[in-house]
């Protein structure tokens, strides 16, 4: 039954719907203007963006991104389809065990993989010797460590788009005698083909985008993100930062428009199979076992390469071992950064989950004005096209104006909490609204049919049915203000300063091993986060079945 209209509710919706409009397209707007004059405020037209392409130091950045963005989504799409496939379509020894630790890597900021990558495969690595590597630093760096930072995005997505095959047809083509390759490539590609492209997408989108591994590993290799940064910190030009910043934009929204256009107008066959795990077969699931740990070795162990390096002295002169790093006495910020993330990503948590699950309800479930919820759906969507490095920028310009009255929130932690929201709205928005669409919507029928208030059914039956969706979208919000960096070390201020952008701090001094410790910490963070999450979801589950019987009684 489609939900009824509701004047209120329409209301509820104008609250999250001005944040979004705020928070996207207003710092878009200012960029675009700012991208427009020089340093001193004066209208110059496109003089910023002629000068960027007339030099061929600068127009290299760009060829060099889409070049990166194209072979890491390449990568990235058949590794984690392979990977994907063997999760659904074999028995892994280790499953379990095995899938977690490929989402591991999302526990981490993106930096946090150059330094361990410098501990293995560096001039003086564990293994440069052996692979008779030492150089990885330019192309190769950025390609790898976007590779192994980006894989998880795509596996996840992957996995879930291969568990939805109809199982039904495997069993007919089996029937007729259709062999394992024809099986695969006539039933699994073509269901999968719109999942395979997406997946392309995401990794093309996140590596043009990502700040942290070209800032570490890039060197003298130029991207449009490190490019960004340089004009903005090192040269103070504002007109042609901001200008490459919309350069960085056009890429990164194209490939969001065919993202979205892809799963509109094309969202593939029906698939209406239950998932039912494969029969065993020992060759089959021996070559997938050592496949899918071979690949999610690779990121294990750089993590726990840099872990480790965290309680070296001075890596690779001084290897006694030592909690000294974990001090931060080289550091004007010392520890604090850590307690500052913890802070902002509680909040972003609690903040993200209530404002994103009031969104999507009120957008899916009470049938508010259909204009309003579009445009609501649109800007949610929107700005997950906004690459972080950009959005940071146009916060600065939007927000740091005398004329802004939010200028005295600027730089505050509820400032950086603000950024988190609008970052990562869209995949909140999206887990929020999946989960209560899901969910019969004869629920609000009946607390009207009782005289209970719309308010009372979203907390006594609602929330309760879905708390353990809530969970997942507060986790989300808590783990990417944890490990985010690219737009933080535009807005940040030195009294609330990240612990992902002291890292970057850290590395610029060469001071890898408080880097690493505090990515360690970082890590630690976010993994009680998910333990106490899956904990604290299980728990409610039960509860939350019992409530939902006593309300339909």
């Amino acid at each position: 039954m489609r939900p009824r209209p509701g004047g209120k509710a329409t209301l509820v919706l104008l609250l999250p719907l001005a944040a979004l409009l705020l928070g996207v397209l207003y710092p878009a707007a200012i960029l675009l203007g700012r991208s427009m004059t020089d340093n001193m405020g004066s209208a110059i037209g496109l003089a910023n963006f002629s000068a960027y392409f007339r030099t061929p130091g600068l127009a290299t950045s760009l060829y060099h991104t889409l070049g990166v963005g194209v072979i890491v989504a390449a990568a990235v799409a058949v590794l984690a389809y392979a990977l994907a496939y063997a999760f659904t379509h074999a028995l892994v020894v280790g499953d379990r065990a095995c899938r977690y630790l490929v989402v591991l890597p999302l526990s981490v900021p993106s930096v946090f993989f150059p330094i361990g990558m410098i501990y293995i495969f560096g001039r003086h690595g564990i293994l440069s010797g052996v692979l008779g590597v030492g150089n990885i630093y330019g192309w190769s760096g950025i390609v790898f460590g976007e590779i192994v930072f980006i894989m998880p995005h795509a596996t996840l997505l992957l996995v879930t788009a291969l568990c939805g095959v109809d199982r039904r047809l495997y069993l007919a083509a089996q029937t007729l005698g259709a062999s394992p390759w024809r099986r695969f490539r006539t039933i699994t590609l073509p269901q999968t083909r719109n999942a395979l492209l997406r997946a392309f997408l995401v990794a093309f989108i996140l590596a043009i985008t990502d700040f942290g591994v070209p800032k570490v590993l890039g060197g003298d290799y130029s991207m449009l993100s490190t490019e960004l940064y340089t004009q903005i910190i090192g040269l103070q030009d504002l007109g042609m930062g901001s200008a490459i910043g919309v350069i960085m934009l056009v890429p990164s929204l194209m490939a969001f428009a065919l993202d979205l256009w892809l799963v509109s107008s094309h969202p593939g066959q029906a698939q209406t199979g239950r998932y039912e795990k494969p029969v065993s077969a020992g060759a089959r699931d021996l070559t997938f076992s050592l496949f899918a740990w071979g690949i999610v070795t690779v990121p294990t162990a750089i993590i726990l390469a840099a872990v480790g390096g965290s309680f070296v002295a001075f890596w690779p002169y001084d290897l006694a071992p030592t909690l000294a790093n974990y001090r931060f006495e080289n550091s004007v910020y010392n520890i604090q950064p850590f307690f500052n993330s913890l802070e902002m990503s509680a909040a972003a948590a609690v903040a993200g989950m209530a404002i994103t699950f009031a969104g999507a309800y009120v957008a899916v479930r009470t049938g508010a004005n259909r204009l309003l919820s579009l445009l609501y759906r649109g800007m949610a969507f929107l700005s997950v096209g906004i690459p972080g490095t950009v959005l940071g920028l146009a916060f600065v310009f939007a927000f740091n104006r005398p004329e802004n009255v939010l200028q005295l929130f600027y730089g505050s932690r509820a400032f950086l909490v603000f950024y988190c929201l609008i970052h990562f709205y869209a995949m909140g928005h999206l887990i929020s609204a999946a989960g209560l669409a899901s969910l019969d919507f004869r629920y609000e029928d009946a607390g009207k049919t009782l005289g209970v208030g719309r308010l009372s059914t979203f907390f006594r039956v609602i929330l309760p049915l879905r708390f353990p969706v809530a969970l997942e979208v507060a986790f989300y919000f808590f783990i990417n203000a944890m490990t985010t960096v690219s737009g933080m070390v535009f807005i940040f201020s030195p009294d609330n300063a990240p612990a992902s952008v002291a890292m970057l701090h850290f590395t610029d001094t060469g001071n890898y091993g408080e880097a690493a410790a505090m990515g360690a910490l970082i890590l630690a963070a976010t993994l009680v986060a998910r333990v106490a999450q899956e904990v604290l979801a299980r728990r409610l589950r039960r509860p939350a079945n019992r409530v939902n019987l006593r309300y339909r009684q």
